[in-house]
């Protein structure tokens, strides 16, 4: 999120979070298989062939999509639960 709300286009592993992000627009970004350096490789080669002014403006439009405050919204929440013990991680 970092990335796109400051208008950079991202190379991502193919996880849920991230599939969900660029699926609504390619542009922002290109993913490769998680654990795969050739495929990581083959993403970043490809990452450079789409224009940056293109990648830029694809990562803002999908960067104003996802307001900060309902990103770290869980993330709040946890730290404010019981999940999170002084000086433990659970």
């Amino acid at each position: 999120m970092a990335a796109v709300t400051l208008g950079r286009g991202v190379v991502a592993s193919q996880l849920p979070y991230f599939q969900e992000m660029l699926v609504q627009d390619p542009d922002a970004g290109v993913m490769h298989a998680p654990d795969d350096s050739v495929a990581l490789a083959k993403a970043v080669e490809n990452y450079f062939t789409v224009p940056v002014e293109v990648r830029s403006s694809a990562a803002r439009k999908l960067a104003d999509r996802y307001p900060w405050d309902k990103c770290i919204e869980p993330l709040v929440s946890y730290f404010r639960s019981d999940n999170l013990k002084l000086g433990r991680n659970e």
